[in-house]
């Protein structure tokens, strides 16, 4: 007997279908069906199937269902419903089931090895889907489920595309990459894989459009830019790149960034758009690392920062300590848009300016690649030309070997015929770590900076490594930088961090709300002198301090402000509707509902954005990020 739930619920016994009965039955099934050869509690059963609303007798309702589904499943022999302790467990095989059988052939693709064998497995386990999991169920658990099971196809879907980029199968992956990019226009995944078959395929043009669109789109709906492997494979393409035409481990560092991160400062790119094609055929001299814009950390637009005295002044000593010739560990914990990439980048631009070598990764949501975040960060060190041999140099050639299996950048080293003397991913640490000396040896003298962002995304061996390297940091002068947004740590690396802390060498930074005077001053960088007192008031009260929501409401008035034309005054709204409209700002979205009131026809509540001084129209960045409203006559 075979399970099918990628798609709707369905059961086939020598190959006809067997009636399942009604929907609720069939999430009876569902629920039994993911935990396969696994206890399953009555109470489990009941919130899976019923969530918070069970009915009166829940417990006689799912016998019947269980009682039901057992008579239906035995016309065959292979699944059974067995009753447990407390529970129930369905005893099948777990290639019966497609849900099981996808994740098998997903992880036998990633540890293939070979790229024909990994597109081969993936695409099979790819074919399993029917559709949308749990088609026609809907239940809490159950839409909890699908969603993980749609990153799970997502993630198999991008491991599938990469091996047949390097396969060299660009040309047959552009009719199906088209759509992907169509359905999902924010995925930077997507968009990279796009532009890397267009480019492969001679059009150029094509790929280089496709990204300025793509950028254009994430500016005006997310406020952000591309991310930085994004922005790399488009230098790359505007310098004529020649490693870019022939299939190689490229599109796995495509994967790694993604939309879904925290809003970060926007990397500069002052390259025009208008002038890509031009750009195209002329080579570019490579910018080294060390004189890249803040080597991801990018700096915002405006070169001030704004408060964070003390924060400063604590990383300037955590800086200063590193300096002396030890080695020095900073934690930047706080909420999303708090300003912890932006006090990584400072810190950044400060050692850089005492001589450090500064690297900078970043983790990503939905892709935890192992040890992904030091690939991040390390990347484009390699990638220097005629530099990449002198910075291995002296590495032995197995621990090569297997390192070009982490970095794209390395494989081309990887003397023919060996291979990796370490196994396994006990063996990656110590590789990565010979790597980590090799790039600090010529900084040993100057310092080396190994900043890490986004770590509460990190996955679990980037993690592990990092609490290797605070207990056993690199020779010379070391300054390791972690930012992340609170939560607790895994075991491993809160004891590095206690180890750290009761050495002296750990330096914990936790940049709070800004004061309203320091609003006000931001709100005079971004929109100019002459603010009025009330609207940096409500702007702070609507932002709560936050310095990217802040921005993100005054982004559309960096101008001056201008005074109205006297010609066309604008009409002062009555008293009651202004003591209404500054009592909703004061207490934010969740005071007004979103719905026509009783009594109150033809009167709707509308988004309003007269927060920030400019024009007195509406703007849509306002209406997503505050959602005060006004009431106007319909």
């Amino acid at each position: 007997m075979e399970f099918a739930l990628l798609g709707s619920v369905e059961a086939r016994a020598g190959g006809r279908p067997v009636g399942l009965g009604h929907r609720r039955q069939q999430c009876v099934l569902a629920a039994l069906l993911v935990d396969a050869n696994r206890l399953v509690t009555v109470g489990q059963l009941i919130d899976r199937v019923w969530a918070e609303h069970p009915p009166q007798r829940a417990r006689d309702t799912l016998y019947g269902y269980l009682s039901r589904l057992r008579r239906a499943l035995a016309v065959g022999d292979s699944a059974r419903i067995l009753r447990r302790p407390g529970g129930y467990t369905l005893a099948v095989p777990a290639p019966a089931v497609d849900v099981h059988r996808f994740r098998e052939l997903a992880a036998q693709a990633r540890d293939a090895g070979q790229d024909d064998r990994a597109a081969r497995l993936f695409g099979q386990a790819l074919g399993l889907w029917r559709g949308e999991a749990f088609a026609g169920l809907d239940t809490p658990w159950i839409s909890g489920v699908r969603e993980a099971l749609a990153r799970e196809r997502s993630a198999a879907q991008a491991g599938y595309d990469d091996a047949r980029l390097r396969l060299g199968q660009h040309a047959e992956m552009l009719a199906g990459l088209t759509g992907r990019a169509r359905a999902h226009p924010l995925d930077e995944g997507v968009t990279g894989r796009l532009m890397l078959a267009l480019y492969r395929c001679g059009r150029p043009a094509e790929a280089l459009d496709h990204y300025r669109h793509s950028r254009l789109r994430l500016v005006e709906e997310l406020g952000c830019e591309p991310g930085p492997a994004l922005q790399r494979l488009h230098r790359r393409m505007l310098a004529a790149d020649p490693e870019l035409l022939a299939p190689g481990p490229e599109p796995t560092a495509l994967a790694r960034p993604s939309l879904h991160q925290a809003p970060t400062s926007p990397v500069t790119d002052t390259t025009d758009a208008t002038d890509t094609t031009a750009t195209l055929t002329t080579p570019a001299t490579p910018t080294p690392p060390e004189a890249a814009p803040a080597d991801r950390a990018a700096r915002p637009r405006e070169n001030r920062i704004v408060g964070r005295v003390a924060e400063l002044a604590a990383l300037d000593r955590a800086l200063s300590s590193a300096r002396a010739g030890g080695s020095a560990v900073v934690e930047i914990v706080g909420e999303p848009g708090i300003g912890k990439t932006r006090l990584a980048g400072e810190l950044g631009e400060r050692a850089r300016r005492r001589g450090f070598v500064v690297l900078t990764g970043r983790a990503v949501e939905f892709t935890r690649t192992p040890y992904g975040v030091f690939a991040d960060a390390l990347d484009d060190r390699l990638v220097t030309p005629n530099a990449d041999r002198d910075r291995t140099a002296g590495l032995p050639s197995g621990v090569l070997a297997l390192l070009g299996e982490v970095f794209p950048a390395l494989a081309r080293l990887r003397p023919e015929g060996t291979e990796p003397v370490l196994a396994g991913r006990c063996g990656l640490q110590p590789a990565m770590r010979a790597l980590l000396e090799a790039l600090g040896s010529g900084a040993t003298d100057s310092g080396l900076m190994l900043a890490l962002d986004d770590l509460h995304w990190a996955d679990e061996d980037s993690l592990e490594l990092i609490g290797h390297l605070i207990r056993h940091a690199p020779r010379g002068r070391f300054l390791l930088v972690l930012a992340y947004r609170p939560r607790p740590h895994p075991r491993r690396l809160a004891a590095a961090l206690s180890v750290a802390e009761a050495q002296g060498r750990l330096t914990r930074v936790e940049p709070g709300p800004l004061s309203p005077a320091e609003t006000a001053d931001l709100c005079g960088e971004l929109c100019g002198e002459g603010v009025p007192r009330r609207r940096i008031r409500e702007l702070h009260e609507a932002g709560h301090g936050n310095p990217f929501y802040l921005q993100a409401l005054t982004r559309w008035g960096r101008s001056p402000t201008r005074p109205r034309s006297r010609a066309r005054p604008r009409p002062r709204p009555p008293a009651r509707l202004r003591a209404r409209r500054g009592a909703a700002v004061r207490r934010g979205p969740a005071a007004v509902p979103a719905r026509r009131p009783a009594g109150g026809a033809g009167r709707v509540a509308r988004p309003h954005a007269d927060v920030c001084p400019g024009r007195g129209r509406p703007r849509g960045l306002l209406r997503r990020r505050v959602g005060v409203v006004r009431r106007r006559s319909g």
